[in-house]
């Protein structure tokens, strides 16, 4: 008895296909940043130094040293992303499983998805 109940608990932990919209995609998380100002933009890829988001049509790069606060819906817990810091490896790692392109970007396929939007480079990080 003891045994089902806790594995009936366990199905219910984490966020589900009805509460994070990202699960029934092919796109990344849509996150609340703060630069400069809010906006919204699409997590595409996460590196050591700055994400790529699509923002406002336009992939753009965002230093995470131009971060004043991001966060998302559907997620439980605490980020540990913005005060224009770099966040910790594991916030890094997790960020990487919500974004569009976990794998990252080759230099080929960052091209293409340029191309794709009428672009030759990363734009700027505000829209």
């Amino acid at each position: 008895m003891f045994i089902s109940v806790c594995s009936l608990n366990a199905c219910h932990y984490g966020p589900t296909l009805k509460t994070f919209p990202s699960a029934r995609t092919a796109n990344g998380v849509v996150a609340d940043v703060t630069t400069d100002h809010p906006f919204q933009a699409e997590l595409i890829e996460v590196r050591d130094a700055e994400l790529v988001i699509l923002a406002d049509q336009k992939l753009r790069l965002l230093p995470y040293s131009s971060i004043v606060a991001f966060g998302f819906t559907g997620m439980r817990g605490q980020l540990d992303i913005g005060n224009r810091r770099v966040p910790s490896s594991s916030t890094r790692d997790y960020l990487r499983l919500v974004s569009r392109f976990p794998q990252g970007l080759t230099p080929e396929l960052l091209q293409k998805l340029l191309a794709a939007n009428g672009q030759t480079a990363l734009a700027s990080q505000n829209p």
